[in-house]
């Protein structure tokens, strides 16, 4: 056995023996300090310009599930006009989101339903999908009506997520005193790229087999789950100006979020360097900034306490 051991003994170098010499930073209370100041300079100027740019966001929202005139179910799905107040001017690029509360897409056996395979247009069989879907693996667990044959047994997608994919659909109209009809929306390019470039692919004969088209960016994006009960999901986007004024949003309600008790609306919004409006996390970063001078303060008083005593 000792021999063994002997013949299994790592070789005596610095690097198998740990011999190798190491350097630890030790900063001077002094330094210490500086580099406390620095990093307050650096977050409460960080968090200074993020709240400057959140501010310059112009947003507008609105619940919609509440409104008499919206209230529908998947049953009964319904089409109402709702107001949308544009107080100020807004500039393109324009976003528009769909807002749901009290969903939780990131429960691990939500979020894993789903077949990959199958999303990049391969075709899979009942028994491939099975233990991927579960519950959502035929068109009879899917229980939506669709232009397939009834020939057509395994769902495609298949997945929970599938089955829950947002359907309401949104239509943005003109103040009443404006020559035009409707405001172009475009829905392209309003995903990652690598989804809908690699990620998502139809099948070969998807019109006969799948009973959505994968390649749809909203589909893409739904796809996409989210990490809170709270989240948008971009609609689509406006490339010209909004003046201000009371616009019209035509909503075609078709989503039930009765059974998880959720809510929903939607948002025009504008976006800043940072993205959307989020004056949270500048707030976070002045106050860390913040902390960080306290600490400087108390790393210099310490210093300088302790220095009297020494110098008795």
């Amino acid at each position: 056995m000792e021999e063994e051991e002997k013949k299994n003994k790592p070789s005596d170098s610095d690097f198998k023996q740990q011999r190798i010499k190491a350097w630890k930073l030790t900063p001077s209370n002094t330094s210490l300090g500086i580099i406390y100041i620095a990093m307050g300079v650096f977050f409460v100027t960080f968090g200074a310009v993020y709240l400057y740019e959140s501010s310059e966001v112009i947003e507008v929202a609105k619940r919609y599930d509440n409104l008499d005139e919206c209230k529908a179910d998947w049953k009964n799905p319904k089409t109402c006009i709702i107001e949308m107040d544009i107080s100020e001017h807004m500039e393109s690029p324009i976003f528009i989101y769909y807002e749901i509360n009290n969903m939780y897409q990131n429960h691990r056996k939500y979020n894993k339903c789903r077949d990959i395979n199958q999303l990049m247009g391969e075709d899979q069989s009942k028994s491939e999908i099975s233990s991927y879907c579960e519950p959502v693996v035929t068109m009879k667990d899917l229980g939506l009506i669709t232009n397939l044959s009834e020939e057509v047994e395994i769902a495609n997608p298949c997945g929970l997520v599938a089955k829950s994919y947002f359907n309401d659909t949104f239509l943005l109209m003109p103040p009443a005193d404006s020559p035009k009809d409707i405001i172009e929306v475009k829905h392209d390019d309003i995903s990652w790229w690598v989804d809908r470039h690699e990620k998502f692919k139809r099948n070969e004969h998807w019109e006969t087999v799948q009973w959505t088209d994968v390649e749809n960016e909203h589909f893409i994006n739904w796809m996409s789950t989210a990490g809170l009960p709270t989240f948008r999901k971009l609609w689509g986007r406006i490339e010209h100006d909004l003046d201000s004024g009371k616009y019209r949003m035509q909503i075609t309600n078709n989503y039930d979020i009765s059974s998880f008790s959720g809510e929903k609306g939607i948002i025009i919004t504008t976006h800043s360097i940072f993205g959307g409006k989020l004056n949270f996390l500048g707030i976070v970063y002045i106050v860390v900034g913040g902390l960080s001078f306290v600490g400087a303060i108390v790393i210099f008083v310490t210093n300088h306490y302790i220095a009297k005593l020494q110098s008795r």
